[in-house]
């Protein structure tokens, strides 16, 4: 009789114009009583949240909130929003939640208690603002940003490589007409003249790695690695990609090329994943034995049924060749991409 009594309580403070406009709000809104049944709902809330299932009222929020949870993405942050719905608050809860069934859609979740002339509380109710379109905005001017900052950066590059290439070119192409007019008449200079051309190649290729080392961060130490990783991962996490990262083993390296190879590689893997995979979820896993370290990067994205190698993976395979290493690429159409690597430890004594 008490519950009915509620119910009742609510429903007279609802003229038929305003129950009217309830019905037509575009965002869903669901009134749910202290003895956790649902007690009201508008058609948003049908439309968006009951599948074939008839949800009559005086339905179990605790049936719709464990149903609910099947439905969307866990991000960690969800746990207390549920809990709001399923059993009440004292105080409004906001929190964001993706639905992932039937379609992709983002809420804005905001519970909101509802309360008796005595001041008791006599129920919630919880309004779902879409805010996918938003989300969707966001996700676009992240991948911009994200494009932007490798455009500058590539600039950049070919401003630091573009003079000492330059000046080692012309000094090359000079040193090598000079050895071909010189051939036929004084073979005996050539040798010489080959000598010092060489050794200005070397000079410009060197000038060239330590324009390119400097893409990698400043000073980047081994023991530094793992932050200098996950920092990595915090900066693609405004962009919303979920970057796990797992390390197994005694991180034992030590050889300052190979840390910077495998930072390299993760950053080239998690750009990749963004921007051409379009995935969502990215795994790392760094593992450290006794004579290597391995890495593993796997995403969710699009995959590919013919891996192409651009300039990015093979810059990834130019690294580990310098190390003596292994790198696989691994994709489908459909179900991701995954890279191997594999570096022996330089100083590994079997």
């Amino acid at each position: 009789m008490e519950k009915f009594r509620l119910k009742c309580k609510f429903l007279s403070r609802m003229p038929v114009a305003l129950r009217k406009i309830f019905d037509y709000l575009k965002e869903p809104v669901v009134v749910i009583d202290n003895f956790n049944k649902i007690i009201e709902y508008n058609r948003a809330f049908a439309a968006n949240f009951l599948d074939d299932q008839a949800l009559t009222k005086n339905y179990d929020i605790h049936v719709f909130v464990n149903d609910l949870k099947g439905k969307i993405r866990p991000t960690g942050k969800d746990a207390g929003i549920l809990s709001a719905i399923e059993f009440g608050t004292i105080k409004p809860v906001e929190e964001e939640i993706c639905l992932l069934i039937p379609v992709e859609k983002h809420y804005l979740v905001i519970v909101r208690p509802l309360f008796a002339n005595n001041r008791e509380t006599a129920g919630r109710i919880v309004s779902w603002s879409d805010i996918s379109n938003y989300k969707r905005l966001t996700h676009e001017l992240n991948l911009k940003n994200i494009e932007l900052a490798v455009t500058r950066e590539r600039n950049r590059l070919a401003l630091d490589i573009h003079e000492p290439l330059r000046q080692t070119m012309s000094l090359l192409i000079m040193q090598l007409e000079l050895v071909r007019r010189t051939y036929s008449y004084n073979p005996a200079v050539v040798d010489s003249e080959l000598s010092k051309a060489i050794n200005f190649a070397r000079e410009g290729l060197l000038e060239v790695k330590h324009s390119i080392f400097r893409l990698t961060p400043e000073n980047l130490r081994t023991q530094q690695l793992l932050a200098a990783i996950n920092s990595l991962i915090a900066d693609f996490g405004s962009s919303g990609l979920q970057v796990e990262l797992t390390v197994e083993g005694l991180a034992n390296l030590t050889h300052q090329q190979s840390a910077d190879a495998l930072y390299r590689i993760c950053r080239e893997a998690l750009a990749n994943s963004l921007q051409h995979g379009k995935a969502g979820k990215v795994t790392i896993m760094l593992r450290f034995t006794k004579i290597a370290v391995k890495l593993f990067i796997n995403d969710d994205g699009l995959g590919c049924a013919d891996i192409k190698k651009g300039s990015g993976l093979a810059a990834m395979e130019e690294l580990i060749k310098e190390l003596a290493g292994n790198i696989f690429f691994g994709s489908e159409a459909g179900r991701g991409f995954n890279i191997y690597v594999e570096i022996p430890l330089a100083d590994a004594s079997n």
